[in-house]
């Protein structure tokens, strides 16, 4: 691990694991239980998400729409995303498509994290107008793409362990 002064967010998955090893570290409560991640399983879909999206061509520096509700899923988002030396773009997902669309053009977003079919709806209204948006990975659920590639969190983070 490096120095106190050199760390950034980007370490806060290493050094969770490090030095907070917890067997429940969160959990996401669902119909009728919770799903529990241990602070190891949380490192490792970060570590492996972060490595899928750089399978798909995810550069230092590249911006990514992370559109989702508060969730395990998205903190496991947003430090694979800086993890993999890109930004994240926060996107509130009660945003119309319209001002979907608007961030994911000033943003210069070529990827997209979001949680369900409804915000891939979303972005088909507004595809035409956003050509860099390249990738779209969907937390829950399934849908096909348009002028863009769908892929799942799953998925992603499968390839991100096959590159391990």
């Amino acid at each position: 691990m490096t120095s106190k002064a050199e760390l950034s967010l980007a370490d806060l998955p290493f050094l969770v694991l490090e030095r907070f090893p917890k067997p429940v570290y969160m959990a996401r409560c669902e119909e009728l239980a919770f799903r529990e991640l241990s602070s190891e399983q949380f490192f490792d879909q970060v570590r492996a998400f972060s490595l899928g999206l750089t399978a798909l061509g995810l550069r230092p520096g590249d911006r990514v729409a992370l559109v989702s509700d508060s969730r395990p899923e998205w903190v496991i988002a947003d430090l694979a995303i800086l993890t993999a030396g890109a930004v994240t773009v926060p996107v509130y997902p009660t945003l119309s498509a319209q001002q979907l669309g608007f961030i994911l053009v000033e943003s210069g977003a070529r990827f997209a994290v979001v949680a369900n079919a409804a915000q891939v709806d979303k972005l088909h209204e507004v595809t035409g107008g956003v050509p860099e948006l390249e990738t779209v990975v969907l937390i829950d659920g399934d849908a096909q793409g348009g002028s863009f590639t769908t892929l799942s969190m799953p998925s992603v983070v499968e390839s991100g362990r096959k590159a391990l």
